[in-house]
């Protein structure tokens, strides 16, 4: 499973975008949330932070 997870964390750092990186591996934007979530509870950190809701 950590491989899938892994797979889905790096096609979003890639493509830059979730919707994108679903694209490119044939899976719905959803199922890659879930696997990077699944990642992020696995190793207790975000991969990814939300830039709109960072302060400057």
């Amino acid at each position: 499973m950590i491989h899938a997870q892994l797979k889905a964390f790096h096609a979003v750092a890639v493509t830059g975008g979730f919707t994108t990186a679903a694209k490119s591996l044939g899976m719905t934007q959803p199922a890659i949330t879930l696997q990077v979530k699944a990642l992020e509870n696995t190793y207790k950190h975000y991969c990814f932070t939300d830039a709109e809701n960072q302060s400057h």
